[in-house]
């Protein structure tokens, strides 16, 4: 485990992003992992997440503590 991450385990492929603000998707900070069920993001504070799976489904937006 890798406590200056905050990862992210989805139950099918999608694409995220992140911000310390709400967003919509598309103009949040891309999380490294595309089209994975791995996502993964600095540990600094909380986070808004927004993911998109390949069909266009859009997961969020969850808010995620440290």
């Amino acid at each position: 485990k890798d406590s200056t991450f905050i990862n992210m385990i989805l139950t099918e492929p999608a694409t995220c992003e992140y911000s310390s603000s709400q967003f919509a998707f598309g103009s949040g900070i891309d999380m490294p992992e595309d089209n994975s069920i791995i996502h993964s993001a600095p540990l600094k504070s909380s986070y808004y997440v927004i993911c998109q799976d390949v069909s266009g489904n859009v997961l969020g937006p969850i808010r995620i503590f440290p």
